[in-house]
């Protein structure tokens, strides 16, 4: 069975075993591929207000997605949960608080356990409140409505969590809809950066796994 999460004592840095009992336990940042939906899922690609930086971009008036991959590090301790998010930045400041309206779903793989078919992925809807100010600062949009995922009990380093992430721009849900001054205007949330927090409680794995 995965042991939980357990803070060891901070040595001194005069003892040898300082540096590595403060370093290897806490948090970390997964990174991941993701692809995109197609046709009218697409983000929208262009300028970022009115510099030649370049960014991606959802709509308010369609439903853009995201498809991520995470392969689970040697240093993840197994049994602890796991906090996949994004990082966006909205592009309007609303009038009043609207909401972003999130839906999506997420399943485990391994070599010995089946990616599933659709039934058997975990739904999740997120509802998320853009507020006046909010405009051009970083904001993050935790994919685990702050409580993370738990990994099965045969979840192992380097298996694999597969996120589908969608801003579910056609519901009356997603109620921001404050244009985005130059390009298009729909095109109103941008896509910095996304990763997953994981707790890690060693340096890596001493066998190598399959992974």
């Amino acid at each position: 069975m995965p042991l939980p999460l357990v803070v060891v004592p901070r040595y001194s840095v005069l003892d040898n075993r300082g540096g590595m009992s403060r370093d290897l336990i806490g948090w970390n940042d997964l990174q991941g591929a993701a692809t995109e939906g197609n046709n009218v899922a697409a983000l929208t690609v262009e300028a970022y207000r009115d510099t030649p930086f370049v960014m991606s971009f959802f709509r308010s008036n369609q439903d853009d997605s995201l498809s991520f991959v995470y392969q689970m590090s040697h240093a993840w301790q197994p049994g602890t949960v796991v906090r996949p998010h994004i990082h966006v930045i909205p592009m309007a400041d609303p009038v009043v608080a609207q909401n972003v309206y999130i839906i999506g779903q997420y399943a485990w793989g391994s070599s010995t356990r089946v990616l599933p078919a659709n039934a058997s992925w975990t739904p999740f809807t997120i509802t998320f409140a853009i507020n006046p100010g909010d405009a051009f600062k970083v904001k993050v949009i935790d994919t685990t409505n702050a409580t993370g995922i738990t990994p099965p009990a045969d979840i192992e380093e380097s298996d694999i969590l597969c996120v589908y992430f969608q801003r579910n721009g056609t519901n009356v849900l997603d109620t921001y809809t404050t244009a985005k001054v130059g390009g298009t205007a729909a095109a109103n949330l941008g896509l910095l950066s996304f990763d997953c927090h994981f707790q890690i409680q060693k340096a890596g794995t001493q066998s190598e796994l399959d992974g």
